[in-house]
């Protein structure tokens, strides 16, 4: 139960900062946009392995 709650929460951190890297990447921001991909990057990597 505690890794599908982590893989939920994954989830929806990563479709968030996809979101947000869109939104950066057509404003012109596209240094910002690369560190919300390794946010969520990170994000899932950490989660996941506390969950475990």
């Amino acid at each position: 139960m505690k890794f599908a709650l982590a893989q939920g929460a994954t989830l929806a951190v990563t479709l968030l900062s996809i979101a947000a890297a869109r939104f950066l990447t057509s404003a012109g921001f596209e240094h910002a946009a690369r560190d919300c991909f390794l946010a969520a990057a990170y994000a899932t990597a950490i989660t996941l392995s506390v969950a475990r």
